[in-house]
């Protein structure tokens, strides 16, 4: 798994990008497939409206990709945010992909209301 990180318009910071790097960690127990991962981290200050912080998560992957963002002030309660988020749309992403792969059995079908001695001519 790759983890890039971007500052637009502030200093990177090996702190940010630590705790950004602990709270991937579980993002990481769902990617369990041996497909290389890329997680891009995007920080955007805006000096302009009162220090605004814009966090953006890229998550790309063989089957998934997938983008997620915060803003505000408080620089390490957005990124546990975007992480929570990022969690939550992998998990519908991979029960959407596991239920396209199952399909309904046959059985399922061989019902009463199935058969041809019920049915009306």
């Amino acid at each position: 798994m790759s983890i890039e990180f971007h500052f637009v318009h502030m200093d990177s910071s090996p702190l940010i990008e630590a705790h950004a790097r602990e709270k991937v960690a579980k993002l990481q127990a769902l990617l369990t497939h041996n497909n290389p991962v890329r997680i891009k981290f995007t920080f955007t200050a805006n000096h302009a409206h009162n220090n605004l912080r814009h966090i953006e998560l890229h998550l790309s992957a063989s089957k998934l990709n997938i983008q997620t963002h915060e803003e505000g002030q408080d620089m390490y309660g957005h990124i546990n945010g975007v992480i929570d988020k990022m969690i939550t749309l992998v998990k519908k992403e991979l029960e959407k992909q596991n239920d396209h792969h199952h399909s309904t059995p046959k059985s399922d079908f061989g019902g009463e209301s199935y058969s041809r001695k019920n049915r009306k001519p």
